[in-house]
């Protein structure tokens, strides 16, 4: 039983012209808003159904950045190990300034205390790997193409593979992440869910503490504008950053209709909001990592 929900303009069916009439000009004066259909697993999965202004499929240039791969810090065997990251140097800013702390075939956790919020690139696009982002402290609002959507510290925000965001901190000097790259979907357990769709009554989490994009964010102009992508390699322990260059904003929107399990990006509620059950979540989200190797972070 999944939630939908939708935001601005969309037409009455999926898959049908969409006329704007002479609301404003349009891209060549076609007079319609473009579909643009978003999954990661098939269209017989969860998908969400954007609609554009103008085509968002127009790519100027792609340009390769770097090749990096993960290299493990030691082949000493598994024991326990206490990663103090609290007081890291902050560096770099919201994407470049991440510091890989673990990693193996599934998973590859970061620490990010950025100095700055941006270098070159606002907009960024891991097209590779979920995320989901803790913000153990700040805050601010997630832009993505499916609109905006604040957060505040204990936050756990999720953003699926292939989704352009951008964060924008309040304060970047208070911004401090841990954030977790997933090779496979992040979903909800299926033990978590009943026959109907619902999170169970006994889950540490519920309907409640998830929270989608709630207001639009369109831009309505002709422009270029540049995404940092970054793409992992077979395995998960080597990355390729890359500079796309789009001849629209990522954020050129007319509507858009999604479901609460579909590929969308969203915040869960913070420990202020649930307390015990939210910091047992956190216990089993974040203490739950297997043969993983420590990361040489120089």
């Amino acid at each position: 039983m999944p939630f939908y929900q939708k935001l601005g303009q969309i037409p009455r069916k999926h898959h049908i012209w969409f006329h704007r009439n002479g609301a404003a000009p349009t891209f060549k004066n076609e007079g319609i808003a473009y579909e643009h259909v978003i999954t990661t697993e098939g269209f017989n999965e969860a998908y969400s159904i954007m609609y554009h202004l103008r085509p968002p499929t127009r790519v100027r240039s792609v340009k390769l950045l770097k090749c990096e791969e993960l290299k493990k810090a030691a082949d000493s065997p598994l024991r326990h190990h206490h990663l103090r990251t609290a007081n890291i140097p902050r560096r770099g800013d919201l994407y470049s300034g991440r510091i890989p702390i673990l990693f193996n075939q599934d998973m590859t956790a970061w620490r990010a205390r950025p100095e700055k919020p941006y270098g070159k690139f606002e907009y960024y696009k891991n097209g590779g790997a979920d995320e989901i982002i803790f913000v153990f402290k700040g805050g601010g609002t997630l832009e993505t193409v499916f609109g905006k959507q604040r957060y505040r510290a204990e936050d756990y925000i999720v953003v699926p593979r292939g989704i352009t965001y951008r964060l924008v901190p309040d304060k970047v000097e208070e911004e401090d992440y841990l954030i977790l790259e997933s090779t496979g979907p992040v979903r909800i357990p299926k033990r978590y869910l009943n026959q109907e769709g619902q999170i169970k009554m006994g889950a540490p989490y519920s309907e409640r503490d998830f929270h989608g994009p709630n207001e639009l964010n369109t831009i309505d102009r002709e422009e270029d504008t540049e995404i940092l992508v970054k793409r992992q390699r077979r395995g998960g322990r080597s990355f390729v950053l890359c500079a796309r260059k789009f001849r629209l904003p990522p954020r050129h929107r007319a509507g858009l209709d999604y479901i609460a399990s579909a590929r969308y990006p969203a915040r869960a509620a913070s420990g202020d909001d649930h307390g015990e059950q939210e910091r047992d979540a956190h216990g089993r989200t974040c203490g739950h990592v297997r043969h993983a190797t420590y990361a040489r972070t120089n």
